[in-house]
């Protein structure tokens, strides 16, 4: 794993538990450090198969 992948899954994991904290994408896509809500929604699908919103819907909350 390189330096890059690692800081991005320790970002992602941490956006996955702010989902589930009830934050809002938005937010949570700027405070986990990407440029937009886009962009996090391509790496998250990447990394956990599922969009943003699909993981709230899955952990009880609405996106």
């Amino acid at each position: 794993t390189s330096p890059h992948r690692f800081l991005l899954m320790r970002r992602l994991q941490r956006a996955r538990r702010m989902i589930a904290e009830g934050e809002a994408l938005a937010e949570i896509a700027a405070g986990a450090g990407f440029s937009d809500q886009s962009h996090f929604n391509r790496h998250f699908k990447k990394a956990f198969g599922m969009t943003p919103g699909r993981w709230a819907a899955l952990v009880g909350r609405d996106a």
